[in-house]
């Protein structure tokens, strides 16, 4: 399954604790520099605490090789991502 425009997919991030218990602080690194905000752990594949795990985010284009999301969380700067195709996981439309 590849991921396609409009589609949610999960991207890397590493997650540390954040200023609510359902809340993680999260870092995403891309081109533009690491996308830093806040994420409900609901966004969340695994819902660590801390470490390593992947976000929720909707793709909006793809280009070559490359894939721009937006993810689903609260960005202190930068709104969009880009991510090498790789290292998306498109996410399966029938998992809950």
């Amino acid at each position: 399954m590849a991921p396609q425009i409009g589609g949610k997919v999960w991207i890397p991030c590493e997650v540390k604790p954040g200023p609510f218990s359902n809340e993680r602080l999260a870092r995403i690194e891309h081109p533009a520099g690491p996308w830093l905000g806040f994420v409900d752990i609901g966004a969340l594949k695994e819902p660590v605490e801390t470490g390593n795990t992947h976000v929720l985010a909707y793709v909006t284009a793809i280009e070559g090789n490359k894939v721009s999301v937006i993810v689903q969380g609260h960005a202190f700067d930068v709104g969009q991502v880009q991510a090498l195709r790789a290292k998306v996981q498109p996410v399966d439309p029938l998992s809950p």
